[in-house]
């Protein structure tokens, strides 16, 4: 850089004073929720709370003062977090699911709360079983919530996709996915249990392989390991092991199986509240079906995400 910038030493210099005061984190990056288009032009939050009561005298026969109380409680939390986008945004995807016909069903710490409960996207009564709603949201956690829903899988889960895709637009919806692989100690034990070695040595051996990080390519071969642990490379057992554990390093350890979403965005806008933008949660996901989450520096913020 010295040289291909010898006419500007100083600023050579100064990169270094310019770098030390560069103060930037992704948590810098600000998230804002696609806005749901609420009738009348009403504020999202008096959408939300018309919903939720309307829910709330078909779910309470009769709502008695502690699921009022319960109730007011919760929506002032998600409006004080400005979450009400959110919600909406997942009701909406559970009623289109059910107008099609399609099972759906919410579930994870969502069903704590009395809201999600009043609006249909859980089945169990929060307040009936002595449930704590700080496990779903929390202000003094400062995370986003997360809404689990399931949905059968196949051409039925794809329909919600696309429903949301069209909905929310295709410049703000993306597809995620979190492929789990067989790293060395998983594939050392998975595949010795296999072939019925003994699980004396593969303690031995998983401890000898590096966890994650940086190998060494010639350190790092199974046979340097096995070496190591003083087994027999002449052994026919054991080499079919050494090229079973090489071959499975880095392949999928659930085929079929792999966690995935779609994450719905609307633009960088700080968003105020405990919960910051690039904090690690999300809003609703399916395990077969589809995941709505809120971004983190990635998975699911008003978001839906799909994985199964």
């Amino acid at each position: 850089m010295a040289r291909r910038f010898a006419d500007l030493p100083a600023a050579v210099a100064a990169t270094g004073e310019i770098a030390a005061r560069c103060g930037f984190t992704l948590q810098d990056l600000g998230y804002r929720f696609p806005d749901y288009p609420v009738p009348d032009g009403r504020p999202q939050i008096a959408y939300l709370q018309e919903l939720v009561a309307a829910g709330a005298r078909e779910r309470y026969r009769p709502v008695t003062a502690r699921v009022r109380q319960q109730l007011d409680r919760e929506l002032r939390l998600i409006g004080s977090l400005d979450l009400a986008g959110y919600f909406l945004i997942v009701w909406d995807i559970v009623r289109e699911a059910r107008a099609r016909g399609i099972l759906v069903q919410g579930r994870g710490s969502a069903a704590n709360s009395a809201v999600c409960y009043s609006l249909g996207i859980t089945a169990v009564d929060p307040i009936g079983m002595d449930l704590l709603f700080e496990r779903f949201l929390s202000e003094e956690r400062g995370e986003w919530p997360d809404i689990d829903l399931d949905l059968p899988s196949g051409d039925r889960r794809e329909a919600i996709i696309q429903y949301v895709y069209a909905r929310y637009g295709g410049t703000s919806a993306a597809m995620t996915a979190n492929v789990i692989t067989y790293q060395p100690r998983r594939a050392v034990r998975e595949v010795g249990k296999a072939l019925g070695l003994p699980p004396d040595f593969l303690d031995r051996l998983a401890k000898d392989v590096p966890g994650w990080g940086f190998q060494d390519p010639d350190e790092g071969t199974p046979a340097r390991h096995l070496q190591r642990v003083g087994a027999d490379l002449a052994n026919a057992r054991i080499r079919r092991f050494a090229a079973l554990w090489h071959a499975v390093v880095g392949l999928p350890r659930h085929l079929g199986q792999h966690s995935g979403g779609m994450v719905l965005c609307a633009g960088a806008a700080r968003r105020g509240g405990a919960a910051r933008a690039g904090d690690d949660a999300g809003p609703a996901s399916s395990s077969s079906g589809t995941r709505t989450t809120a971004p983190t520096s990635g998975s699911s913020r008003s978001t839906s995400s799909a994985s199964g």
